[in-house]
């Protein structure tokens, strides 16, 4: 501590790690330092705020895991290892009683995105919160923590125009660095949302178990027993999701130099996943759901035509939803039935061409004389909605939903798109077809994938290699 009784602001680390590629941002945190070298606090006078932040109504019981965690800050002063969130709170709170209102939102804002801040406090008897930073003697403004539903883009956005009417208080935004790597890397929505849905899956695990929650601390003893509780909870295929994710998660914290012990996934297994056979489609019961569509209704045309696309095609569902139609741009056009041919985006923002048959061209048409008289024709996408609250396009969700229907109307079970994937893939390499082919028609990179959609049929079709292939049956 220097002599003169006073602790730089500096000194805490209040500012992040940013990425030296950003044009700028050397020179802006440089002259940031500069400014804050000048700045600095009575020791006494942040030791009392420090005890502020620690103080907690009677009777209130924070987890004694979290306990200790705070209670070190109180020692952190004198001995040092003062960390980033002890340092961000006591510039909050030195901000706060010199009258600066202060409004963080973003994700896991209470919490803090590494288990870092711990600015919102539970008791573990009653589930109240206490929020210390709201209850400071001397405060001279208000200081407000959010935790927002939007995703990090949105709330980056929302927050800027909630800040532009007030110049002279602290607004910040706090984005999950993660989910913007993987946005950032052409991850889909529904990618993003599994991965970090498995990290906070953990963090609560850890938290409620009283386990080391901060990335830097977990370790492979705690993610295996996450791993285990859900599998017990749930199954073993879901623990084999959040295995994955997290795989992911900790080796990008180990790339992005975020967490310095070694990754704590590499010790542990992959859970076992029992295999279970998943049913195909026969071809009676194909026949049997066109027929639910044969009539001459808008909706009828409509799902006729999907189905004939995933029957021709096994397209994956998001990029059969989000194929797009127009007729006098083609680059903004993703249907070419002259050529027989569809233009989807891939699972990684890549396009690639899907070939179609005669009869899936002929269904397309068949759909689109129709799609001309709708109320949404000029809508940029192919599928419009027939019902409900987006009539301008029909999402993943609306064919997942109308497929169920057809199929209860077939009588049918398990009538969803992946079947249509898995049937596909089995009927064309039963069909003779090439596997290199069916991966550029199914965008699949990997022959894992190939294996994984038809082993399920694998040893019938053995069977069949077998009966016409018999060396003993030439002899």
């Amino acid at each position: 501590m220097p002599t003169d009784g006073h602790i730089p602001l500096t000194s805490f680390h209040i500012l992040e790690r940013t990425a030296p590629s950003v044009p700028g941002i050397a020179q802006l945190e440089s002259e940031i330092h500069r400014a804050l070298s000048a700045l600095s606090l009575p020791a006494e006078r942040l030791r009392a705020l420090n005890e502020e932040l620690l103080r907690v109504p009677d009777g209130f019981a924070p987890h004694p895991k979290l306990t200790r965690q705070l209670e070190r800050r109180r020692e952190a002063l004198d001995q040092g290892g003062i960390d980033w969130g002890q340092a961000e709170a006591l510039a909050f709170a030195s901000l706060l009683v010199e009258g600066i209102p202060i409004r963080l939102t973003g994700q896991d804002t209470g919490r803090g995105t590494f288990s870092h801040r711990h600015a919102v406090l539970h008791d573990v008897n009653t589930g109240q919160t206490f929020t210390p930073m709201q209850h400071l003697d001397e405060a001279g403004a208000a200081f407000e923590i959010h935790k927002s539903p939007l995703s990090e883009y949105a709330c980056v956005g929302f927050e800027y125009g909630h800040s532009v009417p007030a110049p002279g208080a602290l607004g910040l935004w706090e984005a999950q660095v993660g989910e913007l790597a993987l946005e950032a890397a052409g991850k889909s929505p529904k990618t993003v949302r599994s991965y970090t849905d498995s990290v906070k899956t953990l963090q609560a695990f850890l938290t409620a178990q009283g386990m080391p929650a901060d990335v830097e601390e977990v370790d492979a003893e705690h993610l295996r027993a996450f791993l285990l509780a859900e599998e017990r909870r749930t199954s073993a295929a879901s623990a084999a999701v959040h295995f994955r994710n997290l795989r992911v998660f900790f080796g990008w914290l180990a790339r992005e130099e975020e967490r310095t012990n070694p990754n704590p996934m590499d010790r542990v297994d992959r859970p076992k996943v029992t295999k279970k056979a998943k049913p195909f489609f026969e071809d009676e019961e194909l026949a049997r759901l066109l027929r639910t569509c044969q009539g001459a209704s808008f909706q009828d045309r409509r799902d006729h035509a999907i189905m004939r696309v995933l029957i021709d095609t096994g397209m994956r569902v998001s990029g059969l939803a989000n194929l797009r139609y127009d007729p006098e741009d083609d680059d903004r056009n993703d249907v070419f039935l002259t050529q027989r041919r569809l233009r989807i985006r891939l699972k990684g923002g890549n396009e690639t061409w899907v070939p179609i048959g005669k009869k899936a061209a002929a269904a397309l048409d068949r759909y689109l004389r129709a799609r001309t008289r709708h109320s949404q024709a000029s809508s940029p996408w192919l599928w419009l909605g027939y019902q409900g609250h987006n009539l301008a396009h029909l999402t993943d969700s609306g064919i997942r939903t109308m497929l169920g229907r057809r199929g209860e109307q077939a009588g049918i079970q398990n009538v969803h798109p992946h079947r249509f994937r898995r049937d596909f893939a089995d009927s064309w390499l039963a069909a003779g077809g090439s596997t290199d082919d069916l991966m550029h028609i199914t965008g699949w990179k990997t022959y894992d994938m190939v294996r994984e959609y038809t082993e399920a049929r694998g040893i019938a079709r053995a069977h069949d290699a077998h009966a016409r292939l018999s060396p003993g049956d030439r002899i």
